[in-house]
């Protein structure tokens, strides 16, 4: 007779079942750092720049809301690019409370990529 009551091999799929659970918790565990490191952000600065132009061309208004893109020109008022003019981007979302429509001689927040080159690469900005 069994310790079980007839349930052993039942009991063994069980304990095999939560085995194979566990391994392969473990080996995720193992590899999800790799992967997470291979989608890091590159390395750059976020350094203060004024707006030289504005294209408002890639915006969409709906009422009150706008969306889509600014493109903007602006010159680096600090850091390694300190006066160079770069293309930037500012993404509006629709949102009033989060979405910020530049002008000419507004000073924003330019993330500038690691390598960035004036006139080819183009830089995010934001209030």
């Amino acid at each position: 007779m069994s310790l079980f009551g007839g349930r052993s091999s039942r009991l063994r799929g069980d304990w095999l079942t939560v085995g194979v659970f566990g391994l392969v918790c473990a080996a995720l565990a193992w590899w999800e750092p790799r992967i997470a490191g291979a989608a890091a952000p590159e390395a750059g600065e976020k350094v203060r720049a004024r707006v030289v132009s504005v294209d408002n061309g890639g915006l969409v208004e709906l009422g009150l809301l706008r969306t889509g893109s600014q493109m903007l020109e602006v010159e680096v008022l600090g850091g390694e690019h300190k006066g160079e003019r770069f293309a930037a981007c500012n993404e509006l979302r629709g949102q009033l409370e989060l979405d910020k429509l530049f002008v000419p001689g507004d000073v924003v927040l330019a993330g500038i990529a690691q390598g960035a080159r004036p006139g080819v690469d183009v830089v995010t900005a934001q209030d």
